[in-house]
C-alpha cells in the first residue's frame, strides 16, 4: 500500500499510528461532517428521508467492504456503548458463566460486561496483553484461546 498521509490534515512530523483509540478525520471526512453542520443551519428543510436515504446508503456501501450477504445485515448504532448494551441485555441469561474480554479495551467495551456479570452472577475475564515484543499480537491471541472454555457464554 502506497502512503496515504496525503488524505489527512497532518502536520509533516507527525505519525498517528493510535487509530484504534482514535483517528484522524480523513481530509473527505472533515467535509462531509462540516456540510452536515452548515445542512442542521435549516433544519426545517431536512426530511425523514435524508436519515433513511443517507443510512440505507451507508448500510449497503459498508456491506460491500464486509461481504455481508445484504444490506439490512448491517446495523447502524450511535456508539459502542450502546451496541455493548444492545448485546448484552440479548444474551441467554445463565448464571456461572464466563465473559471473556481483552485487556486495554475502551470503557465501552468493559462496563456493559462488568454490568451482565453482576447482574446475572457471571465472571469477567480479562485477558491481559502480554509485554511488548515480537509476536505480541500472536501470544495474546493464544491468552484469549486458552481462556476459552466450555463454559465461555461469549468473548
Amino acid at each position: 500500500m502506497n502512503c496515504q498521509k496525503h488524505l489527512f490534515e497532518l502536520p509533516e512530523d507527525v505519525h498517528y499510528l493510535n487509530c484504534a483509540y482514535m483517528s484522524p478525520n480523513l481530509r473527505n471526512v472533515e467535509k462531509a461532517g462540516i456540510t452536515g453542520v452548515i445542512k442542521k443551519r435549516e433544519p426545517w428543510t431536512i426530511t425523514p428521508d435524508h436519515f433513511f436515504n443517507d443510512s440505507n446508503r451507508l448500510r449497503k456501501l459498508f456491506a460491500h467492504v464486509v461481504n455481508a450477504s445484504k444490506p439490512e445485515d448491517v446495523a447502524i448504532l450511535p456508539s459502542v456503548s450502546y451496541g455493548m448494551a444492545t448485546v448484552a441485555k440479548n444474551l441467554p441469561v445463565s448464571a456461572g458463566r464466563k465473559i471473556i474480554i481483552a485487556g486495554e479495551q475502551f470503557p465501552s467495551n468493559v462496563y456493559s460486561w462488568r454490568r451482565f456479570c453482576d447482574e446475572n452472577k457471571c465472571e469477567l475475564t480479562v485477558v491481559e496483553a502480554p509485554e511488548n515484543g515480537e509476536n505480541r499480537g500472536e501470544k495474546w491471541n493464544y491468552r484469549i484461546l486458552e481462556a476459552i472454555t466450555t463454559n465461555t457464554l461469549m468473548v
